[in-house]
Order: C-alpha cells, then structure tokens, then sequence
C-alpha cells in the first residue's frame, strides 16, 4: 500500500447529486445515505502519513473530523448569484504519540 504525503478528496456535495453523476451505473440506496461518506472517509487514514496533509471541499467544514487532526486552514469560496459557497478546509494528521 503507499502512503502519501497529502490527499484530498471531494466526494459529492450531497447524496442527491451522486445518481446524475453515477451515469450509466445503478445508484443504490445505500450509496445515497449518510453513512456513504463515513465509509469515503474511513478508507483515507490509513493512505495518509503522520504529518501529512488531507483537503476538503464542500459544503461543511468537518473535513476528516477532530480525532483524525488539526485544522490548518479554512478557505470560503463564494461563486456569486445564486451559486452555493464552497468552504475548503487543510487538515494536517496527527502525529502518533
């Protein structure tokens, strides 16, 4: 398995999106519940060494969550009209104690 320096990940901005992005493949149930992005998270630990950085993007600012890091940067991006903003978040892994 490697391990990287940094990740980033930017899964769907919500559960409704993920069946017109899904052409051509059957979208479950199970993929439009909330649990689909606990179990996207899960897997990005393990590929991340201590130190390195992880980015998210979306519509929250929970990234991989407190016990995973800590917070370096939050960035707001707004895309003007009607558009919803984008917070980016850094969050750097802790290092093993």
């Amino acid at each position: 398995m490697t391990i990287y320096n940094s990740e980033w990940a930017m899964p769907n901005h919500n559960t409704y999106d993920i069946k017109p992005i899904a052409a051509g493949i059957k979208a479950t149930q199970q993929d439009t519940q909330s649990s689909f992005y606990t179990k996207f998270k899960n897997l990005i630990p393990p590929l991340v060494k201590e130190g390195g950085l992880v980015l998210s993007f979306g519509w929250n600012s929970s990234c991989m969550g407190k016990k995973f890091g800590e917070y370096e940067e939050i960035l707001l991006v707004g895309h003007g009209g009607a558009h919803n903003d984008t917070i980016c978040v850094a969050q750097r892994k802790f290092y093993e104690q």
